[in-house]
């Protein structure tokens, strides 16, 4: 089912449905997984973060996916929009105790101990770029900047990952995102509501223990 979800999902954003379709679709169906999958997705997509988060919310007790990296991305995912409105980030240390403990992809513990504030962005950076998957890292970044308002450097971070990286699925979120933005005006922009801004930290050049092998995703 989820990659059949995928599919339908990953067209729907092809041919630029993602608000008609969201706005077709009934809420609250609190036991569906199709729904709530099929709902946080489109969401995100137009950066209707509060209804994708409330969906997921919903979705995870539920439902039990085949490759645990789809799981993955989607709790770091919610993780970058969940401090929307918090005057300060929340404690990320039980999600990346979670990633290690179920051997998460590399690139996702990183990319959420970065989003915890641990790790300089070039430390992060430095350990992403010799692990699969490390772009993650800038997707990541990229949904972070939207949501503290630094716009410039989200449609950056959200092209980066487009451009360079077709063949990911993250492309069509970035797409969707960059297709968003140009339907927004500076004042739309101005009044959404905002995340905290990670405490800056010195990076030091030093590298981090390798993280244990991936057992948990599947590419």
């Amino acid at each position: 089912m989820n990659h059949f979800m995928d599919r339908i999902t990953l067209r729907v954003c092809e041919l630029g449905l993602q608000q008609t379709v969201l706005a077709a679709m009934p809420r609250g169906h609190q036991a569906c997984c199709v729904t709530n999958e099929f709902q946080a997705r489109i969401a995100f997509d137009c950066a209707d973060f509060a209804t994708a988060s409330a969906a997921w919310t919903r979705l995870f007790p539920i439902i039990k996916f085949q490759d645990q990296s789809q799981l993955h991305i989607r709790l770091l995912e919610q993780a970058v929009i969940d401090r929307i409105g918090k005057a300060a980030s929340p404690d990320l240390r039980p999600l990346i105790e979670r990633f290690i403990r179920e051997g998460a992809m590399p690139c996702y513990t990183i990319s959420a101990r970065w989003l915890a504030g641990e790790v300089a962005w070039e430390d992060a950076l430095a350990e992403a770029s010799v692990v699969e998957w490390g772009d993650e890292l800038w997707f990541v970044r990229g949904i972070y900047h939207l949501t503290i308002g630094e716009h410039d450097a989200a449609r950056a971070d959200l092209a980066k990952v487009a451009s360079e990286h077709p063949d990911w699925n993250e492309r069509w979120t970035c797409e969707a995102l960059l297709r968003w933005y140009a339907t927004q005006t500076p004042e739309s922009l101005a009044a959404r509501p905002r995340a905290a801004v990670i405490p800056p930290i010195a990076a030091t050049g030093r590298p981090h223990p390798a993280a244990p092998p991936a057992t948990g995703d599947n590419f």
